[in-house]
């Protein structure tokens, strides 16, 4: 059925004159029926034709809160012991997350959390695969949007496709900092060390408790001619004393202080300044 006879049959069936409330509540009742496939599909065909800005701002959030919601008590706990131990444990953490996946239908919350442990573990393909789930069913979520330029940047797969013109308004400014993250990433494996580095220092400046941004920073300094090193340190001082906090906070890189050996081998071989 065509979805503007669909929406018009459930307006009708509803008895409600506000086709977007009407829709809304077709959703939920899909949504209740753990049909989350169903409802998420009506949200966005829905968001598609709506010209009304505020009825686009409800569908959407009815979109978000569905694609989260949890179906099952098992499910919803082990997303949560998933949680807890994705850094610790990022193997049990991905038994745990899977089981939680089996249960919930496509969960958005799991769906992140996956694409974070194929991150940590490298796994970059499972890891688009995930994204590209996730960015089907709600393509609004900034989580979403963000993980998809990290999942590509795993293995340096061409970032032409994830234009940031195109982000979601919604965006926070962490999100929008974490996407020129990556992109600086990319421009600094591309060959682009001056445009890395004014990227990354613009990053590292607003979040400054973010040690990545610190540690590619140093790479492209040196890459430009400079020496990285005050970076360099800066990253491993903030890697000492990272808290759980931190890790979740940052949470949308994984593999925060992954260099940190790395670095404190490098500058334990540098000259000490007198």
């Amino acid at each position: 059925m065509p979805f503007a006879w669909a929406l018009l049959f459930i307006c009708m069936s509803a008895g409600a004159g506000d086709p977007v409330t009407a829709t809304i509540e077709q959703a939920q009742s899909y949504a209740l029926k753990k049909n989350r496939d169903e409802a998420a599909a009506l949200l966005r065909r829905a968001i598609d034709v709506t010209a009304s800005r505020t009825a686009r701002v409800r569908l959407r959030e009815t979109l978000h809160q569905i694609a989260r919601v949890f179906f099952t008590d098992q499910g919803q706990r082990a997303f949560e012991t998933g949680q807890t131990i994705l850094f610790e444990n990022p193997d049990a953490a991905l038994i745990r997350l899977r089981e939680a996946a089996a249960l919930e239908n496509g969960n958005l919350s799991v769906r992140l959390a996956l694409i974070k442990v194929y991150l940590l573990k490298q796994d970059c393909a499972a890891a688009r695969s995930e994204v590209v789930s996730a960015r089907a069913l709600d393509p609004a979520d900034g989580d979403g949007f963000a993980l998809e330029a990290r999942a590509f940047a795993c293995d340096h797969q061409p970032l032409l496709h994830h234009d940031v013109t195109a982000a979601p308004s919604s965006l926070t400014r962490w999100q929008e900092q974490f996407v020129a993250y990556v992109h600086a990433r990319e421009s600094l494996h591309q060959g682009s060390p001056a445009r890395a580095a004014e990227s990354l220092a613009r990053v590292a400046a607003e979040f400054p408790r973010f040690p990545e941004a610190r540690f590619y920073l140093a790479r492209a300094e040196a890459a430009a001619g400079g020496g990285g090193e005050d970076a360099l340190r800066k990253y491993v001082g903030l890697c000492k004393v990272i808290t759980g906090r931190d890790r979740r906070e940052y949470g949308l890189e994984p593999r925060v202080c992954s260099h940190q050996k790395e670095a404190e081998d490098e500058l334990a071989k540098k000259p000490v300044d007198l």
